[in-house]
């Protein structure tokens, strides 16, 4: 999204800035990647904070901006729910990193199941999320998947499974037996080291952003 289009405040200034978001939404804001204004709505770092929750923790958001977050679906909606947004999905996988740039990302409301919209990949690490277009949001105590088996209970995560999943990266921290964070395309069934999702708003014309 565009911040101007936000009421926030700088915390901190670095190439990644803490912000507010409509006067109570804490996040980061990267001011630096291909020109800036991505906002983070998604974070892992190391294991100190658990993502197997449930619909209402992961409708209302939880963690550490620093060691791991999820900035909540209903924020993930509304900062979607207006004009043209693109992701941009940081990864370090093996020592290295790696990105996937979607030039069209959105998340429907609650009542629509957070169902997932994305499209346009570019990028290094390979699309492992187009897979999960038009998916429904699942935890463990929602099962939206299309599937007799509970993905959520098979992979410990909670995302837009289908049957089950080419992208999990709010599984299980440090796992390798494809309960981790995973990225098919990049990482296998082996969990990457790093995951950031961030996004932000681009004109109509389409994204600014260098591919």
């Amino acid at each position: 999204m565009d911040l101007g289009d936000a009421s926030f405040r700088q915390i901190q200034t670095s190439w990644q800035q803490e912000i507010l978001l409509w006067g109570s939404v804490r996040t980061l804001c990267d001011t630096a990647t291909d020109g800036g204004g991505w906002v983070t709505i998604q974070r892992r770092t190391n294991s100190d904070i658990n993502f197997f929750r449930n619909w209402i923790e992961y409708k209302k958001g939880f963690g550490n901006l620093y060691t791991g977050f999820w900035i909540g679906n209903d924020n993930i909606h509304k900062l979607t729910l207006q004009g043209f947004n693109e992701l941009r999905v940081e990864l370090m996988f093996n020592g290295k990193p790696y990105f996937a740039l979607y030039s069209s990302f959105s998340v429907a409301s609650e009542e629509m199941k957070y169902q997932l919209s994305v499209s346009g990949y570019s990028g290094t690490a390979g699309d492992s999320l187009q897979f999960h277009n038009k998916m429904f949001f699942t935890t463990f105590d929602r099962d939206n998947d299309k599937t007799t088996v509970v993905c959520t209970h098979r992979w410990w995560g909670a995302w837009w499974y289908k049957n089950c999943y080419d992208a999990n990266l709010n599984g299980m921290w440090g796992r390798h037996d494809g309960t981790g964070l995973s990225w098919e395309t990049l990482s296998g069934d082996s969990g990457v080291e790093f995951s950031e999702m961030k996004l932000r708003r681009v004109e109509m014309t389409g994204s600014s952003s260098q591919r």
